[in-house]
C-alpha cells in the first residue's frame, strides 16, 4: 500500500470530523497531498466514516484519474484538486458541514474574526465563495476566486466549509 503514513492522516481526520459531528453520513470530504508527486489521497464517495479503513482510500493524479482504490473518490474530488493546482504550500483539505458553519454559509455571510483561536490558526474572517453544485468545477472555481494566494478557509454558499493546511495535524 503506497503513501501508508499519508493514507493514516487522512482516515484519521476523517474519523475525526465524524466523531465530532462536522460532517453527517457520508457528507464532507477529506484529502492529503501525496509527498513529491502529482497525486493526492482522498476520501472515498459514499462510504461510511466509522466504517472506513486505510486501503478504502483512493490515490488520485492531478487529472483524476484512480491510481489506488477499488472506489469512486469523493465527488469533491475537482474542488481538491484545483487547490492543490493553484496552492503548491497547501498539502491537506478537509471539507466539512459543520452546522453553525453550514448556517453562515446558508445566509451568505463572512464568518468574522471574534475569538482567538480563529485569529491564531485560520488569521483572516472567512469569505463566502459564489454558489454552484457541489462537485462541478464551477465550485471549485468559486472557491478558488475566494480563497485567492493567501485564505486558508472559505465557506461554499448553501454548502459548507473548506478548510486548507501545509499539513493534516490540528494546530
Amino acid at each position: 500500500m503506497a503513501y501508508e503514513e499519508q493514507r493514516l492522516q487522512v482516515l484519521n481526520a476523517a474519523r475525526e470530523i465524524f466523531s465530532s459531528n462536522l460532517v453527517t453520513g457520508t457528507w464532507g470530504n477529506v484529502s492529503m497531498r501525496a509527498p513529491g508527486e502529482q497525486r493526492l489521497i482522498i476520501t472515498p464517495s459514499g462510504m461510511n466514516y466509522a466504517a472506513m479503513e486505510a486501503l478504502d482510500l483512493v490515490v488520485v493524479d492531478f487529472n483524476l484519474k484512480v491510481i489506488e482504490g477499488q472506489y469512486k473518490p469523493s465527488v469533491e474530488s475537482p474542488l481538491h484538486m484545483k487547490i492543490y493546482r493553484k496552492r503548491p504550500e497547501v498539502n491537506a483539505i478537509v471539507h466539512v458541514h459543520a452546522p453553525f458553519a453550514s448556517a453562515f454559509a446558508v445566509a451568505r455571510k463572512n464568518i468574522p474574526v471574534l475569538i482567538e483561536e480563529t485569529a491564531q490558526v485560520v488569521g483572516h474572517e472567512v469569505p463566502v465563495a459564489a454558489y454552484a453544485h457541489c462537485g462541478t468545477d464551477q465550485l471549485a472555481d468559486n472557491a478558488l476566486k475566494t480563497l485567492g494566494n493567501d485564505k486558508k478557509a472559505v465557506l461554499l454558499a448553501n454548502h459548507g466549509l473548506v478548510a486548507l493546511g501545509d499539513n493534516m495535524m490540528m494546530p
